[in-house]
């Protein structure tokens, strides 16, 4: 019986856990669809020129890439062993 409590305890604790972390994903993600709908409404308001849209685009993009995918780096090299 205390076997089953812990167990339903654990699964529901990694259930929860992995649902918290697709839901930031998916917040995340639609942050950057955002700021990329926002700046293609301001490039068709003020017509911007086609390459500093590109570059800004571009920068987004890469901006979005360092902030959260350096994250999932940065548990890897903890999980690592240190005398690799």
């Amino acid at each position: 019986m205390i076997w089953m409590f812990l167990g339903v305890n654990f699964y529901s604790f990694l259930v929860g856990s992995t649902q918290s972390q697709i839901s930031s994903e998916f917040k995340n993600t639609d942050t950057l669809k955002y700021k990329l709908r926002q700046l293609d409404e301001i490039k068709d308001a003020h017509g911007f020129d086609p390459e500093l849209y590109f570059d800004i685009t571009i920068f987004l993009q890469n901006n979005y890439k360092l902030m959260y995918g350096k994250v999932d780096e940065d548990k890897l090299q903890a999980e690592l062993p240190p005398n690799l």
